[in-house]
Formats: C-alpha cells, structure tokens, sequence
C-alpha cells in the first residue's frame, strides 16, 4: 500500500514523508501488538494454570519479538513451568542455555544463570560441566557476595567429586582475591576448609579452621555446622573434655537444645 502511494505521489514524495512516517509508525505498532498479544495470553493461560498452552505461546512470543524487554520474563515463566513445577532438569538445562545466548542480559543476570546451570549439573552428575558453569560465573560476578557464591559452589562440586585438593584449592583463590577477615564471609570458606581437611584426615587443620569459624561473629548457621564437625574431630582424637567444650559453646546459640543436650550426654 506504502509502495504504491509513493507512485501516485511522485515528485511531491518529499511533501508527503510525514504521513509515511506515520504508515511506517502504525506498521511497526501493529507487528508490536500481535507479538505482545502472544505474551499477554500467555500470562492470562500461566495465572489459570493451563501451563501447557502457557508454554507454547511464550514459545511464540521469543520466536517472533527478539528485542521485547518482556523476553527475561518469558523465559523465567518457561522455567517456572518446566523445571520448577515439571521437573524437567533437561529442559531447564537448555531453556537457561538459550537465556545464557541472549546478547541484552545483565552482567549480573549471566552469573545468576551459570550458578543455576551448575547446580542442573551437579544434580545430573555432570561434574565436569557443573565445574566449568561455576569458573564462567566467577568471572562475571558483580560483587562480593556474588563472588564468594561461585567460589562456595565451586568448591563444593569438586568436594563431591572427592576431589579435595582441587576443593582446597578453590577456596585459597577465594582468599587470594578476597584476603579482608572482616568482609564477614570467613566463617562459610573457614566451615569449607575444615570440612574438606577432615576428609583428607589433616586434623590438625581441620580444628585450625573449623576452631576459625566457631569462635568468630560468623553467621550461626556456620558456627553451628563448624562446631558440630569440630566436636567429632576431638571425639576421633579421644578428646572428650575439649569436645564437651565445643558442645557447651554450641549451646549458647544452637537452635534445637534437645540435640545440644543429647550430644553432651554421650560424650559425658
């Protein structure tokens, strides 16, 4: 239509740019409104429960609107359905692979990704893949917290791998870049570290950093999870009266006093 009414214009084409501008505009705004009708029916398909149809018009919609700022949630919608409600770690594995694909995501929304895509991987056992995922997010993380996340999962992957020098050698990185005690996130590498030393029977520095975590300002959860490891490193030494010690800390601030107290009496 645009075409021909150019042809009928002629030389006076010049004289009528502002009202194809306008034709160009409406166009535009009519391929907008289809593509942005799929999302919409699939938001109203996705709130009544009809995932399946859900699904395949959020499909739909990322075929045909590749620069909508809707995609993040079309595609967090796809892994709600498939991996959160469905189960599929598969399908959730590829649809996160795509997202990792899409070149407008945040810095901070490509670390969110890979983290996620290294817990599917360690799920389906896939160490290696689970490894490479967690390298790629400690690159990207975009602060501390973030940081030390990546390092912890990293860590832990290759602790159930039983690979411990590697584990080991996860959580010195961490130190080396993040060497500040009071950044508050010693307790969790300090709980990690004694952990992985006591698998490879190196007590001692097992009760060094397990001691590191338990007597520090680190969050209760790691001080409890250091002490309860740290009384069994001073049981496996026949050290009762220091693992009672450990076990009358731990009560200050354990949450459930009926394990403190069950612990206490078989040491006692």
């Amino acid at each position: 239509m645009i075409t021909r009414f150019i042809k009928k214009s002629g030389n006076s084409v010049f004289r009528i740019l502002p009202v194809l501008a306008v034709l160009w505009f409406l166009a535009s705004c009519t391929g907008d409104q289809a593509s942005l009708g799929h999302f919409n029916k699939a938001e109203e398909s996705f709130a009544s429960g009809k995932l399946q149809e859900a699904a395949k018009l959020y499909h739909l919609f990322l075929e045909n609107e590749l620069n909508s700022p809707w995609r993040i949630t079309a595609w967090e919608r796809l892994l709600q359905i498939h991996l959160d409600i469905g189960r599929d770690i598969e399908r959730g594995i590829s649809i996160l692979q795509s997202m990792s694909l899409e070149h407008e995501i945040e810095k901070d929304m490509l670390w969110s990704i890979f983290m996620r895509l290294g817990k599917l991987y360690v799920h389906q056992r896939q160490f290696d893949m689970a490894i490479d995922m967690l390298k790629r997010s400690i690159d990207l993380a975009p602060d501390d917290e973030q940081l030390i996340q990546s390092y912890e999962s990293l860590a832990e992957v290759h602790y159930k791998k039983l690979d411990y020098p590697m584990a080991l050698a996860a959580l010195y990185d961490f130190l080396e870049v993040n060497p500040d005690p009071s950044s508050g996130h010693f307790g969790r590498i300090n709980y990690l570290l004694g952990k992985v030393y006591y698998q490879q029977k190196n007590l001692d520095m097992a009760i060094y950093y397990l001691r590191e975590t338990l007597y520090s300002d680190a969050h209760e959860s790691e001080r409890s999870k250091a002490g309860m490891l740290l009384c069994d490193v001073y049981l496996d030494e026949n050290n009762q009266q220091l693992a009672e010690e450990v076990i009358k800390e731990l009560e200050k601030f354990y949450p459930n006093p009926m394990v403190i107290r069950t612990r206490l009496e078989g040491i006692q």
